[in-house]
């Protein structure tokens, strides 16, 4: 449920940009990698949406991933990472 309305706020937030992101949750195939793909789009939603919009987002997906997720996507959502 969480990688499909990552999905659709990409799809929401993301317009023209959205195939970056749609291809982090596509290769997602570990609980890890998933972990990576939901901090990159949230990174990219933050970059073009603004950090208000993607601290909603996370918020929302923090409510929808199972149990052993929250603790590690909660910890890598500091959306203001330096790259």
């Amino acid at each position: 449920m969480a990688r499909m309305y990552m999905f659709d706020m990409v799809h929401r937030l993301l317009g023209d940009q959205e195939e970056v992101a749609r291809a982090y949750l596509r290769e997602a195939r570990s609980p890890e990698s998933l972990l990576d793909a939901f901090h990159e789009c949230l990174f990219l939603i933050e970059e073009i949406s603004g950090k208000e919009m993607a601290a909603k987002v996370a918020t929302r997906l923090l409510e929808m991933v199972p149990e052993e997720m929250i603790r590690p996507l909660s910890c890598r959502t500091d959306l203001e990472r330096q790259r």
